[in-house]
C-alpha cells in the first residue's frame, strides 16, 4: 500500500481540521520570512520562523506541518518542523488580540521550552 492508506491517526485528533496539514517538497527559494516548497508543481509560499529559516537550504528536501490560516483577504501557511510546535502555535492563536503573524513572531524569540516556562512562572521578560 503506498502512503495514501496511512492511518489518520498518525495526526493528533486536532489536527483533522486543518485542509492543508503538512507539505513535503523542495525548497524552492527562501524569502525574509518564509519558504516557496515546490511539491507536485505547486509551489507554497510557507511563513516559518527564523529558526526554521536559518537550517533550510535551497534545493534541500523539508516536511512542514502546517496551519492554514484563511481570512476575508489572503489564505496563508505557516509551518513547523513538528505537530507539537503547531499545537503550541493554535495556543497562542487562541489568545485575544493575537493573530498569526504574531503568534508566529512570539514563537520566534525563544523556544517553545523556554516560553512554556515564562508562560508557567508568569515571567514577562521574554515578551518584553
Amino acid at each position: 500500500m503506498g502512503p495514501f492508506f496511512l492511518s489518520i491517526s498518525f495526526f493528533p485528533s486536532w489536527y483533522t481540521h486543518n485542509m492543508i496539514a503538512s507539505v513535503t517538497g523542495t525548497i524552492q527559494a527562501k524569502g525574509d520570512r518564509f519558504l516557496i516548497v515546490e511539491n507536485g508543481g505547486l509551489g507554497y509560499q510557507i511563513f516559518v520562523t527564523p529558526a526554521v529559516l536559518a537550517t533550510a537550504k535551497t534545493n534541500d528536501t523539508i516536511t512542514l506541518f502546517t496551519y492554514h490560516h484563511v481570512s476575508e483577504g489572503a489564505q496563508d501557511l505557516y509551518g513547523f518542523l513538528s505537530t507539537g510546535d503547531v499545537v503550541f502555535y493554535e495556543l497562542l492563536l487562541s489568545i485575544s488580540s493575537v493573530g498569526p503573524k504574531t503568534a508566529l513572531n512570539v514563537m520566534s524569540i525563544a523556544t517553545i521550552d523556554e516560553l512554556k516556562t515564562a508562560i508557567q512562572h508568569g515571567d514577562p521578560t521574554l515578551l518584553t
